[in-house]
């Protein structure tokens, strides 16, 4: 298999994985637990499983090259996607999966407003995807949140934001770091933050044998998983691609929600998310376009 082919079923592996996430977090809300006992047992096992494949990835983790500076970056950006993680959950345990996965990938454009804000020239074409964006969030949740519970509408919008700003620390400060070092670096702060919590507030259990399989498959399928394989796309076919690829997640996500869920949503709804996923690949590409430009410069 040529290395195409196989970074860009590895990128969609990746994002499939993604693309459970907000099922097997709903899931784990019928189960008795709350935001932070989820995400505790997620980041847990999903340390035990990244350590335990220890013998396999060392060499691609190239962890001995990391400096102290670089380490504790990382460190500080997985106790970051604590908060990241917090504010996807509070969200998915107050609107459908549907409309927080749409919302959710508004977050590119969020990027490009952030970026453009600390110094940098964004092309027409990325202002275009910027406003795709935004008109495709406001026809997904129109009539879908609850004006009337401010928390409805403040932790989709907070879970994107605070992504978009780990992006940009991840995008600006990581590029030479090994990036399947980066992953378990930070999934085990992670761990260690929420570690750290249980002594504050303790932790709860699932209330049967089906919770604890729903909080395996959540650090297994939706967090170790895509992470390796995400990685080891890059690898192969380069991140833009790699980023390409994975803008499928969220139709998947919808799929599944539809299906296993038995979500249903407005057909204004269905179109402001296809305006949505059409500025991310916009954008996509843009930032390719760009890369590449700037890989000639040089």
């Amino acid at each position: 298999m040529n290395r195409t082919l196989s970074g860009t079923l590895l990128s969609l592996t990746s994002a499939a994985g993604y693309a459970t996430f907000a099922l097997w977090i709903k899931w784990s809300y019928h189960e008795g637990l709350e935001a932070l006992d989820i995400l505790t047992w997620r980041y847990i096992f999903a340390s035990v499983l990244v350590w335990s494949l220890w013998p396999l990835i060392r060499d691609s983790a190239a962890l001995n090259t990391l400096n102290r500076r670089q380490l504790l970056l990382l460190i500080g950006l997985g106790a970051l996607f604590v908060w990241v993680s917090l504010m996807a959950a509070m969200a998915l345990g107050r609107i459908p999966a549907t409309t927080y996965t749409l919302i959710l990938y508004t977050y590119p454009a969020l990027v490009a407003i952030f970026s453009f804000f600390l110094g940098e020239r964004l092309p027409h074409a990325a202002w275009l995807s910027v406003g795709l964006a935004l008109i495709g969030c406001t026809m997904t949740t129109g009539g879908q949140l609850d004006v009337s519970k401010p928390m409805d509408i403040f932790f989709p919008f907070a879970n994107a934001g605070f992504y978009a700003i780990y992006l940009i620390i991840a995008g600006r400060y990581t590029r030479k770091i090994p990036g399947t070092a980066s992953g378990i670096v930070s999934v085990t702060s992670s761990a260690f933050v929420m570690l750290f919590l249980i002594g504050v507030r303790g932790l709860a259990t699932p209330d049967s044998t089906n919770g604890w399989i729903v909080l395996i498959c959540l650090a297994v399928i939706s967090t170790v998983l895509p992470i390796l394989t995400m990685f080891a796309g890059i690898a192969r076919i380069g991140a833009s691609n790699a980023a390409i690829v994975s803008t499928i997640e969220p139709l998947i996500t919808i799929i599944l929600a539809a299906i296993i869920l038995d979500e249903k949503a407005a057909t204004l709804q269905y179109f402001g998310g296809l305006l949505i996923l059409v500025s991310v690949v916009l954008l996509q590409l843009v930032m390719r376009k760009q890369a590449t430009a700037q890989s000639a410069e040089v």
